[in-house]
């Protein structure tokens, strides 16, 4: 009996395997594995699209399977250098194999669970080096490929563990069928290492396939039958679409089948005809929703200061006080930045891929058209983490305040691929589309010198509209996950907007420099069935400061901030606005990425204004810092094209008389913080860089 040693050999690889041998090695990996995720992703999502656009789509993903494997390789090589140094060249096939697999695992699901496998790749490779059978370089090589199998079908059972429904089924049937195929090779390797070399293979590729498809549809959950009644004060759900506009919703009208989802909801609850926001863009619309002040007394606008101060308090302060566990999820990292989270127990910023948008690989696998969970903007993950939230938050009886901000719409507009394609006119190519949606700035192509009326303008509109029905699958997605984990009829879920996006209404596009109906005119739903009676219509103006004063009307009590502008919601106690307001301030650095990127500063110049809104049921006078003031009929001009100041000047001297008077009564915001003009800080800066409202 020989006392040589496993790791020693006089076969003709059998010399310690060179870096050389280490790259192509862990390169070859790498161009499988991509290459075999791509094809699933094209075969699953894009069955109709053209030869060519499959192709392409496989290369990328091959392409990027190599530079996540090569550096990979060449560390593990390093570090296994000092461990093993007399590995052959095949033992170091087994070791890069179930070294790469587990990188591709970590890549893929990213969760705390995961860390279970991570023994798993190297204990493989441990008993396929050690073991002391002469076999030959197939049949090594199917073995390597079996032990990876077992990987992949780990990662997927344990994708399996968070989802349910329709996903259990799919993902305990290619399980269960992977680890049959997967013993029948191993029956089959005494009769041949090429038959198991196949067989190892296909059940390789469908674990990859199942672990990608588990992955990409993470959440489904029980029925909420299952949930016993809960008594007490109801729990709080403020959902808030960024960028959403009300007229995509089935409920308000549209005929395009866009939110099945939404329109569900709005029918077991209360839908409000006449909600308009505050403000046209993020941060000043947020805070207003928080505090229930207009941005002229809390501050949050450019000309004053981008954040909330400490001074302000906020819904989520307030209901912490009465006992409510307050939770935020969300995806714009501007709400984040704007100090608009206080009083936020627990947060969670949702927009992973933010920071990497400046990846050229990246940016070419988006402009691809990659599915959901590479090019979402956040709300896949929302569901997740509200359900792992709500299920070990403690005590579990107590109220809670869950804010959600998602955020699908807004630019750059890159809709998952079955959505791109789903909705693109008949006269545009995929890939025309693509490299539009990518390049998409409402900072920049808002208006019609950048984006024509005619074929551009409906690509843009049929991007925006693949990104909204996108949304509400996710937003249904959500639903599930609160009927499942909360008694939804105690529950107070507001669903709304914090503004709308413009698609060329009045030669205007994007979310900036403007407050016509199309940005504040926005969708607000609310369900709580023992106040807000299923299917209910409201009419009459209302705003969204009103968020707070609701809430409170709600729980009975007084709202903890006395003189609040805004009034109750609940039907029964409703009475309409006799006007809404809304302002904007000129963000000075959008102004300049127009100018740097059209090449017209003195085009620019023309949108350098404040602008202050009044609206009543009929018209809308706006009043604009350099005079260029605008009177509206919102009734049969609601794109606000025809200006009437001259036709009807006794109107807009009325409303321009309730507007100054309006705003004069209004508390003046009093810095507390930082004075006005201070430079922002880098953080905020590369944030609103990554939305679009700063140049590169």
């Amino acid at each position: 009996m020989s006392n040589r040693s496993p790791l020693v050999t006089n076969e003709a690889d059998g010399a310690p395997a060179p870096l050389r041998f280490v790259i192509p090695a862990a390169a070859f990996i790498g161009l499988l594995g991509g290459a075999a995720c791509g094809a699933y992703e094209v075969a699953f999502l894009a069955t109709r699209e053209k030869p060519v656009f499959a192709l392409v789509g496989t290369l990328l993903y091959a392409a990027l399977g190599v530079m996540l494997a090569v550096p990979f390789g060449i560390v593990v090589w390093a570090l296994a250098r000092l461990v093993w140094p007399a590995l052959t060249r095949r033992q170091w096939s087994a070791v890069l194999a179930g070294v790469v697999l587990q990188g591709v695992l970590l890549i893929c699901l990213r969760r705390a669970l995961v860390a279970a496998t991570l023994p798993l790749p190297w204990l493989l490779a441990g008993w396929i080096v050690r073991a002391r059978l002469p076999w030959s370089s197939v049949r090594l090589y199917a073995r390597c490929l079996a032990a990876a199998s077992v990987l992949v079908v780990s990662a997927g059972a344990l994708s399996w563990t968070r989802t349910g429904g329709g996903a259990a089924i799919v993902s305990a049937a290619w399980c269960i069928a992977a680890l049959v195929v997967l013993g029948v090779a191993f029956r089959m390797s005494r009769r041949g290492g090429a038959a198991v070399l196949a067989v190892a293979a296909v059940v390789l590729v469908a674990g990859a396939a199942g672990s990608l498809w588990a992955w990409n549809h993470p959440v489904s959950t029980a029925p909420a039958a299952a949930r016993a009644p809960r008594t007490g004060p109801p729990n709080v759900v403020l959902v808030v679409l960024d960028t959403f506009r009300r007229d995509r919703l089935g409920c308000y009208g549209h005929k395009g089948g866009l939110t099945p989802a939404l329109d569900r909801l709005a029918a077991e609850g209360t839908l409000y005809e006449d909600a308009i926001a505050p403000a046209p863009w993020t941060v000043p619309s947020h805070a207003s929703m928080f505090t229930g002040y207009f941005a002229k007394t809390h501050g949050c606008s450019p000309e004053d200061h981008l954040w909330l101060d400490d001074e302000f308090v906020t819904l989520a302060e307030m209901l912490k006080g009465d006992g409510y566990q307050t939770c935020c999820v969300l995806a714009n990292g501007t709400v984040m930045v704007a100090n608009l989270l206080q009083g936020f127990d627990h947060r969670v910023h949702l927009n992973h891929h933010a920071s990497h948008r400046h990846m050229s690989i990246t940016d070419a696998l988006k402009e691809a058209g990659l599915p959901a969970r590479w090019i979402d903007k956040g709300s896949i993950d929302a569901g997740v983490e509200i359900e792992e939230w709500l299920r070990r938050r403690q005590p579990a009886d107590q109220p809670f305040f869950l804010f959600v901000n998602v955020m699908e719409p807004h630019q750059p507009y890159q809709p998952p691929l079955r959505h791109r394609r789903a909705h693109l006119p008949p006269d545009c190519g995929y890939i025309e589309a693509s490299r539009f949606g990518a390049r998409y700035f409402d900072g920049t192509e808002w208006h019609a010198r950048a984006v024509a009326p005619g074929r551009r303008a409906n690509i843009a509109r049929a991007l925006y509209d693949g990104l909204v029905a996108y949304q509400d699958e996710q937003i249904e997605v959500l639903l599930r996950v609160l009927r499942a984990q909360v008694d939804l009829d105690n529950t107070l879920l507001i669903v709304t907007a914090d503004h709308g996006e413009n698609l060329g209404e009045g030669n205007r596009w994007g979310h900036l420099f403007a407050v016509n109906d199309a940005l504040v005119r926005v969708p607000l739903l609310v369900r709580y069935p023992p106040l807000f009676p299923a299917g209910g219509r409201v009419t009459g103006l209302c705003q969204l400061t009103d968020l707070v004063p609701t809430v409170f009307d709600v729980l009975g009590r007084p709202c903890p901030v006395e003189g609040l502008p805004g009034r109750t919601l609940v039907p029964t106690h409703f009475v309409p606005a006799d006007a809404a307001l809304a302002e904007w301030s000129p963000q000075h650095w959008s102004l300049r990425t127009v100018a740097e990127a059209l090449g017209a500063k003195g085009f620019t110049e023309e949108f350098n204004a404040r602008y202050r809104m009044i609206r009543t049921d009929d018209y809308k006078f706006i009043w604009s810092s350099d005079g260029r003031h605008g009177l509206y009929d919102v009734q049969t001009d609601p794109e606000e094209v025809f200006n009437l100041l001259t036709e009807k000047p006794e109107i807009a001297k009325e409303l321009n008389d309730r507007l100054a008077a309006w705003f004069q009564a209004q508390p003046d915001y009093v810095p507390a913080v930082r004075m006005p003009g201070e430079p922002l800080d880098a953080q905020t800066l590369e944030i609103l860089r990554t939305l679009g409202y700063v140049g590169q």
